[in-house]
């Protein structure tokens, strides 16, 4: 009876030091609660909608705003892709030295073979980078020159929604 007693504590023992955590875990919705009696509140922050100078926007308004974020949304979906597939050949191009390198068995070589493959893959990934970048701000400026045009809408809160995505 007694090992049957000390079977249960321990079992209730191992259960409750792994539920407890992972009941933890679960309920851990990534919020840092304030100090209890604390009175700070915490305050939604809102995108707010564009500003319209006179009443509503016209039809003819929003087909332009409309056209202006299609032809941005394109744009950036295009320097997204040409940046994956520039990140791809980059890895690839790599991958392609390294294995030439330690095909060498002059340490020497294959030292310099390893070198001149990462500085590549660095000058690469750093192109790559610049030219998502400036694709980016490229597509970003014509939409706010765009919606600029546009007579009646006020571009600057319209405009903040999703600028710093990357």
């Amino acid at each position: 009876m007694r090992t049957s007693l000390l079977h249960k504590t321990l079992a209730l023992t191992l259960i409750g030091s792994v539920l407890v955590p992972a009941i933890a875990f679960a309920a851990d919705d990534g919020y840092t609660r304030p100090p209890s009696g604390s009175t700070t509140s915490v305050e939604a922050t809102q995108v707010k909608a564009p500003k319209v100078k006179k009443d509503a926007l016209t039809a003819d308004q929003l087909a332009k705003v409309q056209a202006a974020v299609a032809a941005r949304e394109q744009a950036l979906q295009t320097a997204a892709s040409a940046f994956g597939t520039s990140v791809t050949a980059a890895f690839q191009k790599r991958g392609t030295a390294l294995t030439a390198a330690w095909l060498l068995t002059d340490a020497t070589q294959r030292k310099a073979a390893i070198k001149t493959a990462s500085d590549t893959f660095r000058a690469d990934m750093k192109a790559a980078k610049t030219a998502y970048r400036t694709a980016k701000e490229s597509a970003w400026s014509t939409f706010k020159t765009a919606v600029k045009s546009i007579k009646g809408v006020e571009s600057e809160d319209s405009m903040k929604a999703g600028e710093n995505i990357q």
